[in-house]
């Protein structure tokens, strides 16, 4: 049985894979440092390992995905990881892309109102996605030589791309203070979502707690009425820089055709076309501390006992204990019919106290 996805050469217009200087610099010095939440358990990790502690999976006599050998403990946290990246050039267009790939073990679930976990799967691919503009500039040594006229090829970069939960959030690259010295002072892009550059140069993004949803800046991101927010925090013990590595057509990772794990999401061979990925508005952002100001909402049953029983104390404890419990197995039961994605199973302690921030 074939498990790789035969890649014919009419699939990949030019350039060729391996990139000129100036587009190679434009790889390596916009590769980002990734800041991880403090309490994320499943961290940014190398595909290549991945590949060598994982079986093929196959069910209905085809190629369904890859589940991870039992024995094999997660990755932890390291501060320098390598990371695919691939160039394309849009067809019929001046447009290039350059696309990272960033790769988990797992996909952690979402805890509805820090009670039910939803969401949960194995294998996790977040993408970041550089459009550039290419113009061929004369090059000519000077009017005063018989020397003839020549071009070279310059790069204007027009978006940088996160991708949140498969979706991509355009984003404007701030370097007023000049850190990245192959880019123009300035902010360099249309979006008014800005990412800042490290000293290094490299642009600042943070990764979301469980999800690895990618965005600019700190805090939470409001999605699905709030069914299924993304969180992010800053802390500099866990930033990752990324080491960009250039996944070639002939190589057995990009032309594996089935899912990274066995359920969850697909293969490179099904990730080439970044022109053609959806865009979508930036999450609505809170700030942490206000965020936080959410959870008092579990206050509100206890105060009206409180006011309608004539300040009985002890009833009021009681509600406000049992309503945990009580919005669980309601949200369990609920939550498949809203968001079309079944509840994950939650170990029986987490029954016994139902209740967690992230």
């Amino acid at each position: 049985m074939d498990y790789l996805k035969i890649i014919s050469d009419t699939t990949d217009a030019p350039p060729p894979e391996e990139p000129d200087q100036d587009l190679f610099n434009l790889v390596s010095s916009l590769a980002p440092i990734i800041l991880t939440h403090p309490e994320e358990k499943f961290h940014l990790a190398d595909l290549d390992e991945y590949f060598n502690n994982s079986d093929i999976y196959i069910s209905n006599d085809d190629i369904q995905g890859r589940k991870l050998n039992p024995d094999i403990l997660l990755p932890k946290f390291k501060n320098k990881v390598p990371v695919y990246y691939r160039i394309r050039e849009q067809p019929n267009t001046d447009f290039i892309y350059i696309t990272y790939w960033l790769f988990y073990y797992f996909n952690g679930p979402k805890r509805v109102f820090g009670l039910v976990p939803i969401g949960a799967h194995n294998a996790d691919i977040e993408t970041i996605s550089i459009k550039l503009l290419k113009t061929n500039v004369d090059a000519s040594i000077g009017d005063n030589t018989n020397s003839r006229p020549s071009e070279v090829t310059k790069y204007q970069l027009i978006e940088y791309n996160l991708s949140s939960h498969g979706d991509f959030v355009s984003h404007s690259i701030d370097n007023t203070l000049g850190h990245n010295k192959f880019l123009p002072i300035g902010i360099i892009g249309s979006s008014k979502n800005y990412i800042d550059l490290h000293d290094s140069g490299k642009p600042i993004v943070y990764s979301a707690i469980n999800s690895h949803a990618l965005y600019n800046q700190e805090g939470v991101y409001l999605r699905k009425f709030g069914f299924g927010n993304d969180t992010c925090k800053y802390n500099h013990k866990f930033a990752v820089t990324t080491n960009p590595k250039l996944l070639k057509k002939d190589s057995v990772i990009y032309r594996w055709k089935g899912r990274f794990g066995d359920d969850g999401v697909n293969g490179f061979s099904q990730r080439q076309t970044p022109w053609n990925n959806k865009h979508m508005a930036r999450p609505t952002h809170i700030s942490l501390p206000l965020s936080f100001l959410a959870y008092l909402s579990y206050l509100v049953l206890p105060i009206l006992t409180y006011y309608f029983l004539k300040n009985n104390i002890t009833k009021s404890f009681t509600v406000f204990i049992l309503q945990f419990y009580v919005f669980k197995s309601i949200f369990t039961l609920i939550l498949p019919k809203i968001t079309k994605q079944p509840v994950d199973k939650d170990p029986f302690k987490n029954w016994i106290l139902p209740f967690k921030f992230l």
